[in-house]
């Protein structure tokens, strides 16, 4: 909030595009489709390729039993809590509404989405999955460019970008879930 009052605009909701209209309901559900249809892709080249994958869901790496500190259905609640709602946002504001819209301002187009969408895969890696990581990341920074177009096509505002994060996280959620029980 000091930053942007301090050098642009003073209003974050403006300048990190944390704004919504109709339209991104339409252009929310669109995005998660071909998000969908990105995820197919690059899941069926990796696998022919034999490149190893692995899940960043947290429900299938936690177990039936919860977690040390929590009961399962405690676990499970926070876990959706996290997954459909806090990550989305906070990562469409970091990823889309300040990295992306910082190296637009001074690079090209397509070097701002790719550089912006391999940070949010990057963003993802965790050690303990080994070579799991690198189709996880693969097909994280696919999604990462998706949601980096949503948010460019429809000037730079983070509804529908938030909204397909958010459709997608919720799919994953409910797979874990499935899985879980």
């Amino acid at each position: 909030v000091a930053v942007c009052r301090r050098w642009a605009t003073g209003s974050w909701r403006a300048d990190l595009g944390f704004r919504f209209s109709v339209g991104d309901l339409r252009d929310g559900v669109t995005g998660w489709v071909l998000g969908m249809g990105v995820i197919g892709l690059i899941t069926l080249v990796l696998r022919h390729a034999g490149v190893p994958t692995t899940s960043n869901n947290p429900l299938t790496a936690a177990g039936r039993n919860g977690t040390v500190t929590m009961p399962q259905w405690a676990a499970i609640v926070t876990a959706g809590l996290v997954m459909v709602v806090v990550a989305p946002m906070f990562e469409e504001l970091l990823f889309r509404g300040i990295l992306q819209r910082s190296l637009r301002s001074r690079f090209p187009l397509g070097v701002a989405l790719v550089v912006q969408a391999m940070a949010f895969g990057l963003f993802h890696f965790d050690p303990r999955r080994g070579m799991g990581n690198v189709g996880l990341l693969v097909v994280l920074s696919g999604i990462g460019l998706v949601l980096g177009i949503i948010t460019q096509r429809n000037g730079g505002r983070l509804g529908a970008s938030m909204l397909a994060h958010s459709l997608h996280n919720c799919l994953a959620f409910a797979v874990g879930l499935a899985a879980l029980l």
